[in-house]
């Protein structure tokens, strides 16, 4: 659990700075839209494991149809991040809570409710614990799966995900390939030697990388890049679901690797 430890000692120290540069939505997001059929959900209940800043939530508003009812059941270890959605709101966003869109500064398009809780994702996958979560017809993680250190934990997190996605929805999620980039390869293969020697961790799999931060010494991450035999491993993992749709996006290089997968309409838990 050190890289784990490490990670969330991480966005612990970091949460103000990383949210600031996380503000705006992935542009894969648009095709999940599609693939989901969102634009014709009039009522909407969806799970954001690692939910980060929320700001899956501010893309799903503008996605759903004007007055469609929303509930958004959010899970992170951080609950920084997620207090930075509201930095500008009447009131914070705080765990095990649930308040309105309009709480958050969204406008009000959507009738929505947000649940927040603060759970470590990569304990209870290490435990096989279930998430703490009603079925939803939407289960996504974008921006997680990298941080799983351990390739039988990202199988139970796919497992985790199909569990809470009722029968006839959807899981979406994203894995980053980070080490396609030459510059982002350079900068991985720098800072995991310098954080290996400085913390004395080994890593045995060519694709875990530490990943520095704004250049600050002695400040790391963990970070997995995906190959597609992987990918194509999470979706094996999911147990009565088949796949929609793979795709690459996002920024320079389209480094983002997709995957969205339905939940068969006759699977039962």
């Amino acid at each position: 659990m050190q890289l784990n430890a490490l990670t969330q000692a991480f966005y612990e120290q970091n949460a103000a700075s990383f949210s600031q540069t996380r503000e705006r939505g992935w542009p894969g997001w648009q095709r999940v839209a599609r693939e989901c059929g969102l634009a014709a959900q009039q009522r909407l209940r969806v799970l954001d494991a690692a939910c980060g800043n929320m700001r899956f939530l501010r893309f799903l508003e503008d996605a759903l149809p004007v007055g469609s009812e929303l509930e958004y059941l959010a899970l992170d270890s951080c609950p920084h991040l997620a207090q930075a959605e509201a930095c500008s709101s009447a009131r914070p966003v705080a765990p095990d809570t649930a308040t309105s869109i309009s709480a958050l500064g969204a406008a009000p398009r959507t009738r929505a409710t947000v649940r927040f809780q603060q759970i470590d994702l990569t304990a209870a996958l290490a435990a096989a614990s279930p998430l703490p979560v009603p079925a939803c017809d939407l289960a996504v993680c974008f921006g997680f799966m990298h941080h799983i250190p351990l390739p039988a934990w990202r199988a139970e997190l796919m497992r985790a995900l199909a569990d809470r996605t009722r029968p006839g929805g959807y899981i979406a999620i994203a894995c980053w390939q980070f080490l396609r980039s030459s510059r982002l390869a350079r900068k991985a293969e720098e800072a995991t030697r310098a954080g290996c020697q400085q913390l004395g961790i080994v890593l045995d799999d060519p694709n875990d990388k530490l990943l520095g931060w704004r250049d600050a010494r002695g400040t790391y991450r963990y970070c997995h890049s995906f190959t597609e035999s992987e990918l194509s491993e999470l979706a094996a993992a999911a147990p009565g679901t088949r796949e929609v749709a793979r795709f690459s996006a996002d920024g320079a290089g389209a480094l983002n690797r997709y995957l969205i997968l339905q939940r068969s309409a006759t699977s039962t838990r």
